[in-house]
């Protein structure tokens, strides 16, 4: 089963090590608390991560990232920083919400920019497909959102096509309550250039 370190509920250990997939992590176990848990998916550099755990510290902040890069680097931050509403896993992201997320665990998520990888050879490597929309609706609670950000056009259109293939999710205009949240690394490069970028919410429909 997972290994999740005896002092989990303390900054100074913010990582959820798993070794294998036979047990799921609980978040109220890891967190050390029941407070609503929103999930980013890649959170790269991280500043949009750090950015959302200190604005709202009553969340629970769930980070994936398979960089092992970037994660360690993220420990770091977090021990420096002193935050302490934050866990992170080094994982692949369609793996995790496949076998370690509870049903209903998660009341928001977040995916900022990912990989569109273009070239055809490489489709097999794009996070969105019909079981990873799956995966991630069983993940959901009834009403949660799903937040998504892409610079690249035809991405856009390619996600929207997936979240809405099997009538899990439909579109929104805004996270509610409305919320304004931190910019990216990448989105503030965008701002700065002048280069469109596009935001899409998609809710989970009521069981």
């Amino acid at each position: 089963m997972p290994y999740i370190s005896p002092s989990y509920n303390t900054v100074s250990e913010p990582e959820i090590i798993v070794k294998t997939f036979t047990r799921q992590v609980i978040p109220d176990e890891v967190f050390g608390s029941p407070n609503p848990v929103w999930l980013e998916i890649g959170f790269g550099v991280g500043k949009f991560f750090l950015n959302l755990a200190e604005r709202f510290p009553d969340i629970n902040i769930l980070g994936i990232e398979h960089n092992p890069y970037r994660y360690f680097k993220m420990c770091e931050k977090i021990l420096r920083l002193n935050i302490h509403n934050v866990r992170i896993i080094n994982i692949d992201a369609p793996m995790a919400v496949r076998y370690l997320l509870p049903a209903g665990s998660l009341s928001g998520v977040f995916i900022n920019f990912p990989d569109p990888w273009p070239k055809s050879k490489h489709e097999k490597n794009r996070l969105f497909s019909s079981f990873f929309i799956r995966d991630l609706a069983r993940c959901m609670g009834p009403g949660a959102v799903v937040r998504i950000q892409t610079d690249v056009d035809w991405y856009a259109e390619h996600i929207a096509e997936y979240m809405l293939l099997e009538n899990l999710f439909y579109c929104v205009e805004r996270f509610e309550p409305d919320i304004k949240f931190p910019t990216t690394t990448f989105q503030d490069r965008f701002i700065r250039q002048g280069i469109p970028y596009y935001t899409q919410l998609f809710k989970k429909r009521l069981d």
